[in-house]
């Protein structure tokens, strides 16, 4: 398997007193084109396309639970009958279901 893109975040996590813009910033990103072309010409029909940098890291701190605020109840993430397989996650974006996704965590 190839790596199609990598992404390091800083997330604050519990800061009531952040601003939104605050909460997530990303530090470095990277799409590799050439993995992309062969992602698409193998996947064909099932290829989903990346989203931009803001759309995804939204749609990855959504699936983790890590939104500084309106934290939410999403039946699809927080109910009994979701199995987390952690680190592998599957990271809904405009574009489709982008799987796998593996997050890894630096603890402070």
């Amino acid at each position: 398997m190839s790596i199609r893109a990598v992404w390091i975040l800083a997330i604050r996590i519990g800061d009531d007193n952040a601003r939104e813009d605050e909460g997530t910033r990303t530090l470095f990103s990277k799409v590799y084109p050439t993995v992309e072309r062969r992602v698409k010409a193998t996947e064909h029909d099932s290829y989903v396309q990346l989203a931009d940098n803001a759309s995804f890291v939204n749609s990855l701190v959504n699936k983790l639970g890590l939104q500084t605020t309106g934290k939410q109840f999403i039946e699809t993430r927080d109910g009994c009958k979701h199995i987390d397989q952690k680190p592998v996650f599957e990271v809904d974006t405009v574009y489709g279901k982008v799987w796998p996704v593996l997050v890894i965590q630096q603890a402070r």
